[in-house]
């Protein structure tokens, strides 16, 4: 009898702390977990529409007097060059061509693509979140 009472009670045990477990799984907020994987997924999209954008950059070509008239140009053709040379052989001055970043729309495109990949995450999220939930 005294096997067969102690295995009884271990088994009640054992039942009311499978049935704990469950509360305890049960007080947890489900929102909280989807809000972390949607938001995790909106910086992560955020952070690589920020890697994805290049600077912003015009050519500017400005008059240098004294430089251009023997101006060597490759063989291959280059346009550029040979536009400033037919260029300074016109005018007879001596042009050169600088890069010039613009940082005011490289920050616009920054945000336009970071806003893009923040929204792309978060609608990924969503949508894998929606498949994963067990069905009714």
């Amino acid at each position: 009898m005294g096997k067969k009472n102690e295995f009884e009670i271990n088994k009640k045990r054992n039942d009311l702390d499978l049935v704990n477990k469950d509360k305890s799984l049960d007080s947890l907020p489900k929102i909280n977990w989807s809000f972390g994987i949607i938001s995790t997924a909106t910086i992560v999209g955020a952070i690589a529409g920020l890697l994805l954008v290049e600077p912003v950059s015009y050519t500017r070509v400005e008059r240098v007097p004294g430089v251009g008239l023997y101006r060597q140009c490759p063989p291959s053709g280059d346009i550029q060059c040979t536009i400033l040379r037919s260029r300074e052989r016109d005018t007879g001055l001596s042009w050169k061509q600088i890069r010039v970043s613009n940082d005011q729309e490289t920050e616009q495109k920054q945000f336009i693509y970071m806003l893009v990949g923040g929204i792309a995450g978060c609608f990924l999220a969503i949508v894998l979140l929606n498949n994963m939930r067990p069905k009714q």
